[in-house]
Parts: structure tokens; sequence; C-alpha cells
């Protein structure tokens, strides 16, 4: 299946319709989407958002990033934006540093805090996914990987899809997500104190991939201190088991 929906300006925009569930359902088609930033949209871009029927947009991104680049979404789509700040690694750090496997380090390291420190913006992302919405729901960040990656491993975990199945969906952005194309992009949003000008491409390939060590980090962290994801949802979140089944009552088909 193929899940992006084509953007002209927009990276990484897909849909989580479709993958299945333990628990014998399917995720609902046209109603979870995730993506890059929506700052350069293209007019006819707004016109393929309007026409997904998206009634919530959750942001990810910091304050730096969107007084940088802010969203381009005209105020007659009527689109409900929340804002759920994720400050994650410094990478003012890795350019100080100049060094590939320091780069990769890093990436291994923002998605084991992932799991565990940023408690607040990701229970009320849940919580968020658990209100009553006349339309879809679009979750984003800067590139649409990190952040919104671990942001779509929740909401499987919490509707039950192996684990098998949300690595592969989060692998999908080494397709969608091309980090050569987005180079220039992504060092256009850098304050151009911070050294990103001599930085190597080995280094920007470590910092713009989606690999699976990456998000397994992430799978590690949980497995080191929770008994199972059922656990970690309920004890680290407070999505317990009524509410995760309401969510799979909601996003799944039977």
């Amino acid at each position: 299946m193929n899940r992006r929906i084509i953007m002209d300006n927009c990276p990484n925009f897909r849909q989580l319709g479709g993958y299945q569930s333990r628990t014998g359902g399917k995720l609902k088609h046209n109603l979870l989407y995730r993506s890059g930033t929506l700052e350069l949209l293209s007019e006819a871009d707004v016109r393929r958002l309007e026409a997904l029927k998206i009634s919530t947009i959750i942001d990810f991104r910091q304050e730096n990033e969107k007084n940088k680049a802010s969203s381009l979404i005209p105020t007659h789509l009527k689109m409900r934006k929340l804002n759920l700040s994720i400050s994650a690694g410094n990478l003012i750090e890795v350019f100080e540093k100049q060094d590939a496997n320091y780069a990769n380090i890093h990436m291994v390291n923002i998605y084991r805090e992932l799991a565990l420190e940023h408690k607040e913006p990701y229970a009320a992302f849940l919580n968020e996914l658990l209100k009553p919405s006349v339309g879809g729901m679009l979750f984003h960040c800067r590139a649409g990987k990190d952040r919104t990656g671990f942001a779509a491993a929740l909401l499987m975990m919490a509707l039950e899809v192996p684990r098998d199945i949300i690595i592969k969906d989060y692998l999908l952005t080494e397709k969608y997500f091309i980090a050569d194309i987005q180079t220039p992009i992504f060092l256009d949003m850098i304050p151009d104190s911070s050294g990103s000008n001599n930085i190597s491409k080995e280094i920007l390939m470590s910092l713009l991939s989606s690999r699976e060590e990456y998000i397994q980090a992430s799978f590690d962290t949980i497995d080191a201190n929770f008994e199972s994801e059922k656990d970690y949802l309920a004890t680290f979140f407070g999505l317990d088991k009524k509410k995760q089944k309401a969510l799979q009552a909601r996003y799944l088909d039977f």
C-alpha cells in the first residue's frame, strides 16, 4: 500500500490507515495523518489538506522553530491547532564535535529520551485522540520523523499494532523524507551561529535518516523500565485499559 499523500512542499506526509492490530481490527483510513513541517505549503497543498477533512493539527515543534517557520494553514480551513512543544537533543553539540559516530549516538540517545523524558506532551497527544472530533488528526514536527515518529509509535502501541509493523512504518520515512533533498531546508532552520555551515554529509545523514536502531532504542528503553507496552502506556501516560479500549473502538475497523 502506498501511504504517501503527494504534496508539493510538505515532506513525509502520509496516513496510518490499514495497519493490522493484534485485536483483529485494522486502523481506519482517512483519520490519522503524520507529516513534516507545514510552513512551505503551496496553494495546491492547501487544497489537498482541505480535501482530507482534518479537524485537528498537533505541532510538536519548539517555539523557536515555529518563530522561524510558521505553519501556513489558511484560517478558512478552521482546523484546531494544538502546540505540544518537544525539545529533543542539542544539535549545536553535534556540530561542534564534527564526528559522524557521535551524531549517530546522539540520535540513539534522543530516542531513549523520547521514551522517558517528554511525558506531558505525549500524554496530551494520546488524550487528544480520545476527544470527540468531526474529522481527522494530523500530527507533525519539522521533519516528521523523530518526535512525530515516536508519537506514531505510541499511537500504534495503544491500538495493539505489532512492533514489527510499527518499525516498518517508522522506516517509511527513509522513502518519503529524502535526506539529500531536505538538507538545504534543514540547514536553513538552524541558527547561523551553530556552526552548521561546516557540517559533513556523513553527520547530516545521521541526523536526517530514520534508522531502525533509533526507534529500537526507544523500545529497548521501554522494555527495560516497564513490564509491557500496556504497562508503559497506563503507568507512564495514564492511558489505562479503559482508555486503550476506547481508542481501539474509535480508530479500528473490525
